[in-house]
């Protein structure tokens, strides 16, 4: 987490969004949780599929559980991302790359999010933006080692 920007810095009004994205991204990349909260604004919403997650607390814990999840799951979890530009005059499109191993086995996943920044430099909404396939690869890769997402990986 030494790598992680300092988000205890307060960002000026009129942030450039594709910095506070790259901040964002790198925090998550760390499993900063309580600095990614810091970033939200207090009526951030997370949208994933179906659910919505509101509030820092809420879209923190959120990112929280789901790294939970993959280190019960997998032997190794790296965290990478790609900023792909803006997508509107203040969101911005990330590309998440999950490097996962399991009993000698590498699997990337991928998951793309657009981040919507406020003029306070807050992120104000989070949208998943499902890539093709990937769930899927996620699921036969699961399923090829016997492992659950209630499971953690046997030796």
């Amino acid at each position: 987490m030494d790598d992680a920007p300092d988000v205890n810095e307060r960002l000026p009004e009129g942030v450039d969004p594709l910095q506070v994205a790259t901040v964002l991204a790198s925090l998550l990349d760390a499993d900063d949780f309580a600095s990614v909260a810091k970033m939200l604004s207090d009526d951030v919403v997370y949208r994933i599929g179906d659910a919505a997650h509101q509030g820092p607390d809420a879209v923190a814990a959120s990112y929280r559980d789901g790294s939970a999840l993959a280190h019960r799951i997998f032997e190794e979890v790296e965290y990478s991302h790609e900023i792909l530009g803006l997508v509107g005059e203040r969101t911005v499109r990330i590309d998440y790359t999950d490097n996962l191993s399991a009993h000698g086995e590498h699997i990337e996943h991928h998951s793309t999010q657009d981040v919507e920044v406020g003029h306070d430099g807050r992120i104000v909404t989070i949208t998943d933006q499902p890539v093709a396939g990937q769930q899927e690869r996620i699921a036969a890769f699961l399923a090829r080692h016997g492992l659950t997402r209630d499971e953690s990986p046997s030796s």
